[in-house]
């Protein structure tokens, strides 16, 4: 049976719907990055430091300051600030690519592939949390909370400025 959509309905349809599972944008997400030698017997290095833009149940996307190889395995922390809580767990990388906001700086997308016990049920109460309308109204009043607050430049110090 043929689509009786127009072809702009069509295609619009097809372009919100390639996205498996919902992202969350995520407010606040610091994570610490392992990079793994061996199946995660060995790390290399110290962690570093990156930032979670959103999260869905299978991943997340992440901003950091290195270019990550495709496949590549890695162990992570995610603290999520707002619900004083955190996700750990082994992901590999899906995707990565140059920044188009900061020069230096990456984005990646990760699949997790093993979450420490009870953390992927962790993952799904958050999830329902973020999207109930409580937690939106909290979310929105905190942030503008935070943009009413004045902030002092430095570089003027007699003058202050609030932030839009």
């Amino acid at each position: 049976m043929p689509d009786e959509r127009s072809p702009s309905e069509s295609s619009a349809r097809n372009i919100s719907s390639r996205r498996r599972y919902e992202r969350l944008p995520l407010n606040d997400c610091t994570i610490q990055i392992f990079r793994h030698v061996f199946f995660g017997i060995k790390e290399k290095g110290m962690p570093y430091k990156a930032v979670g833009m959103d999260m869905s149940e299978v991943g997340m996307r992440i901003t950091l300051p290195e270019q990550l190889s495709i496949g590549e395995k890695l162990r992570l922390v995610a603290q999520l600030g707002i619900f004083k809580d955190f996700i750990e767990g082994e992901c590999c990388v899906v995707w990565c690519a140059a920044s188009p906001r900061a020069q230096g700086e990456f984005i990646a997308g990760v699949e997790w592939t093993c979450l420490a016990p009870g953390h992927f049920a962790k993952i799904q109460q958050i999830r329902r949390t973020m999207r109930s309308k409580e937690f939106q109204q909290k979310l929105q009043t905190r942030n503008r909370v935070k943009n009413e607050t004045r902030v002092l430049r430095p570089e003027d110090d007699d003058q202050l400025e609030y932030k839009i």
